[in-house]
């Protein structure tokens, strides 16, 4: 059964969205569709319901209110936001929301209009928690279909699919160019999902499947789109609780990106049988960036560093790649500064990535490198527990092909590699790699193929400028340097998990005494609590921002100072004596942290915490 929406422009945003909810919530008795005429219509909140079609006529248009008032939600708020001033932004609002629905369709030529971009009217300048919209979110659904719509200005993401089942993506055109955190399709766990024949141009990543809510990803398909990013095309993660498998991305074109393929497990999280053939990517800054590490992403989860997950079996097949010319700007100037236009691989000593191919790639780089004082492989590649994006590698590649370390079982396969510009550095550079490089050509860089330095890596059949050639070994300089570091890695992760071996038994023991940095009474800076029971803890704080001070009963009983400057890669360790019912103080203070996940910018952060704040007996260490 038909049921149309003749709602007016005259009408307000609530009266408009009561009546297209009556329409739904009448076709919702039998199944049934709604039909939106052409015209513009403002609205509030819409909650679809099973078995119900929303189709958008050409020339219809939904547009979502300015006022943050208008907005509802599902009944899941999911974890996401940022302490600004100790206030938690709460970005869980949408215009259109179903939960728990089962084959719901959104359809037709129509569009629907968020009024998101940035600033322009969200955050609302009265709402003290900055709240700014989806436009769709989906929770717990199955069978969702969203076909042939276009979906604009959203506040937070286009698309937000929770823990939903057989979706299909299908048509659709995407333009969130303008919206701060504007992401195309994003997913948090999910089952059969297919997208496919869509455009996108996206001001955050333009697909993004993530897994926060301890729910896999599985079954993932992406086939014939055309993708645009202010930063990746395909991002996986950062967000890594739960596994990502089956996943296949093929004949895509994704142009002006910061990144093309992002890849990066953080948490439990296993990503495994992932392929990706036929891509083309035109002006993409970096082309492939796949980090392992032990970041933590939600402030829910424990302090301490775990064993982390895996990257496994993942394949890249024909792909053809022209990187930009070394002036481009995809976003922002501050973003160009870190030159790192190299295919990035980084696992970390204790878990490396495994299994990965690359075959028939065909890369032009842009190249123009200059000469450095020193190679600095260690500082290019230390994101092992800080939140892993490009501006925590330590400046320009030291390389401008492939960056490679902690890898077992990398093979590159019958692939073209060029500069645009001559380049002075070496085409690549693989560190504790097993595996290797077989049937390559390099043409325009001079000083050398591949620099190999430790693993079992060879370079076999390739060759540079028309001659064949090998792998060399580093100085013993540069040598050295990288084995210090990695001793110090394998000092510090020994300590982890000795440290994580503990949290059953101290957790058991002390349930109280793990608190969550979003929940905990604080007043400028400072976290109060009180000792659960007496002994010798180990205090941890994450994603603190600041120095850090802890008083007993009025008198410092210990502090830390600042390692550096991020306000969310900072962990601090110390150790304390306490009673029962001791007064504890935490203050942070003296922070110069910066906004976002970036190292440069104008957005100060203020001193506090993103992250958890836990005490472990330390005799259980």
């Amino acid at each position: 059964m038909m049921y149309f929406f003749n709602g007016t422009t005259e009408n307000t945003a609530r009266s408009n969205a009561a009546e297209l909810q009556k329409l739904i919530d009448d076709a919702a008795v039998s199944g049934g569709t709604v039909i939106v005429n052409g015209g513009r219509y403002e609205i509030a909140t819409v909650f679809l319901r099973s078995n119900v079609s929303l189709y958008l006529e050409n020339g219809a248009t939904l547009v979502g209110s300015t006022d943050i008032k208008d907005y509802g939600h599902c009944s899941l708020k999911p974890r996401f936001g940022t302490d600004v001033g100790n206030v938690m932004t709460e970005w869980y609002y949408a215009l259109i929301v179903a939960e728990n629905c089962e084959n719901v369709l959104i359809s037709g030529g129509g569009t629907i209009d968020g009024r998101g971009k940035y600033k322009e009217f969200f955050p609302n300048k009265d709402d003290p928690k900055k709240n700014r919209p989806f436009l769709l979110n989906f929770y717990n659904c199955k069978g969702v279909t969203v076909k042939d719509v276009t979906l604009k200005d959203s506040g937070m993401y286009a698309f937000f699919s929770i823990t939903c089942e057989n979706v299909l993506i299908s048509g659709v055109k995407i333009r969130t160019r303008d919206s701060g955190n504007g992401d195309g399709l994003d997913f948090d766990g999910g089952k059969n999902v297919r997208i496919s024949d869509c455009d996108i141009d996206a001001g955050d990543d333009a697909i993004s499947p993530k897994s926060f809510m301890n729910a896999p990803i599985q079954n993932f398909v992406v086939s014939n789109c055309v993708l645009k990013s202010k930063w990746a095309a395909i991002r996986f993660g950062v967000e890594s609780a739960s596994d990502m498998r089956d996943i296949a991305v093929s004949n895509c074109v994704f142009r002006e990106c910061g990144d093309g393929v992002k890849m990066q497990c953080c948490g439990a999280g296993v990503y495994e049988n992932i392929t990706f053939d036929n891509i083309v990517m035109r002006d993409v800054l970096r082309p492939f960036f796949i980090t392992l590490n032990n970041f933590r992403m939600s402030s829910e989860e424990p302090s301490v560093i775990t064993e982390n997950g895996k990257i496994r079996n993942v394949s890249f097949s024909n792909i053809l790649i022209s990187s930009p010319r070394k002036d481009f700007k995809i976003h922002n100037e501050w973003l160009d500064e870190y030159n790192a236009r190299a295919i990035v691989v980084s696992g970390v000593p204790h878990n490396k990535i495994e299994n990965i191919t690359f075959t028939n790639v065909t890369l032009e780089a842009a190249g123009g490198g200059e000469k450095r004082e020193t190679f600095a492989v260690p500082e290019f590649a230390d994101v092992f527990e800080q939140y892993p994006e490009v501006i925590h590698l330590e400046g320009e590649s030291p390389v401008c092909g492939f960056f490679v370390r902690h890898v077992d079982g990398l093979k590159v396969r019958n692939c073209n590699f060029s500069v645009s510009n001559s380049d002075v550095r070496p085409f690549s550079y693989f560190q504790d790699v097993n595996g290797d490089m077989k049937d390559c050509e390099l043409r325009g860089v001079t000083s050398g193929f591949a620099i190999v330095n430790g693993g079992n890596f060879s370079v076999c059949d390739c060759r540079m400028n028309g001659e064949r050639t090998g792998a060399t070994i580093p100085d013993e300089q540069i040598e050295n340097e990288v084995k210090r570091v990695g001793n110090a890695y394998e000092e510090y992760f020994a300590y982890v998990r000795k440290l994580a071996g503990s949290i059953d038994k101290t957790l058991s023991v002390i349930p109280e005494a793990v608190v969550s940095g979003g929940e905990i009474k604080c007043e400028n800076g400072v976290y109060k609590l009180k000792s659960p029971v007496e002994g010798m803890y180990t205090f941890v704080a994450s994603k603190v921002c600041g120095d850090c001070v802890i008083s007993v009963n009025g008198k410092i009983a210990a502090s830390h100072k600042a390692a550096d400057l991020y306000d969310i890669c900072y962990n601090i360790p110390v150790n304390v004596t306490l009673k029962k019912d001791d007064e504890i103080e935490i203050a942070f203070k003296n922070a110069e942290g910066f906004g976002g996940h970036r190292g440069t910018g104008n957005a100060r952060i203020p001193h506090g915490i993103r992250g958890t704040i836990s005490f472990y007996k330390s005799e259980n260490l």
